[in-house]
């Protein structure tokens, strides 16, 4: 973790980089960031769900302090 970067900051950047390794859109609403995970079918795609990243983020920090 860096040390001028707040454990928070350093999680966020974390998720973000696992899921959109793993594929996921990264969209922003109302200046929350969200993971779509989507199940690729061979005749459609099919929107799971949009995981809040911040609020993810911020439950993982909470249990870390």
């Amino acid at each position: 973790m860096s040390q001028d970067q707040p454990r928070f900051d350093t999680i966020l950047n974390a998720l973000i980089e696992e899921f959109s390794g793993d594929g996921c859109e990264i969209l922003t609403a109302e200046g929350e960031l969200y993971a779509r995970i989507v199940v690729e079918e061979p005749d459609r795609s099919t929107v799971m769900m949009d995981l809040n990243l911040n609020t993810l983020a911020r439950q993982i920090d909470r249990r870390m302090q």
